[in-house]
């Protein structure tokens, strides 16, 4: 799955949504993306994905700026916020472990790493989820993050 906008990579900062429309709060990250596009700007090219590997590294190669959003499961409080700077450091490893693809978002990170194909600037929020069995709908921890989550990439995004 691979739905958005394409602006050109000269111009746009890159925003990935990655989730699972059908795994509760794994769809925050899409969620994310839909609601960013009314307030993003013209030189944001927003996308949404699955969070498979090699979609992912072909999606910001020759980008400058990437920002990814997905749902997270670490030890916070479900809907609590996470912003790491992927070139300056690796992931927690159980962080973005929400995938069913056989390489996770961390994963496709610590690839593109070793084989130097990080985009210039690499952010990544995370959204601390509570239920990712089968389903629809995301938790009201979650939801209610959801508008914090998207004023934070816009502010990354304007530089505010």
């Amino acid at each position: 799955m691979k739905r958005g906008n394409f602006a050109s990579p000269e111009t746009a900062t890159l925003v990935i949504g990655i989730g699972n429309d059908f795994r509760k709060d794994d769809a925050a990250g899409l969620i994310a993306a839909k609601r960013l596009r009314a307030v993003a700007g013209k030189n944001v090219a927003i996308q949404e994905q699955s969070g498979e590997a090699t979609a992912l590294m072909e999606a910001w190669q020759g980008r400058a700026k990437v920002i990814l959003i997905d749902a997270a499961k670490c030890t916070g409080a479900p809907g609590t916020l996470h912003r790491f700077d992927a070139v300056k450091r690796p992931l927690p490893g159980g962080l973005l472990r929400y995938s069913s693809h056989q390489l996770s978002v961390v994963d496709a990170i610590e690839l593109a790493r070793a084989l130097n194909r990080l985009p210039g600037e690499l952010i990544v929020y995370g959204i601390e989820g509570k239920h990712f069995d089968a389903g629809k709908g995301l938790s009201a921890e979650v939801e209610r993050s959801i508008p914090e989550l998207v004023e934070r990439v816009r502010r990354e995004i304007s530089g505010d």
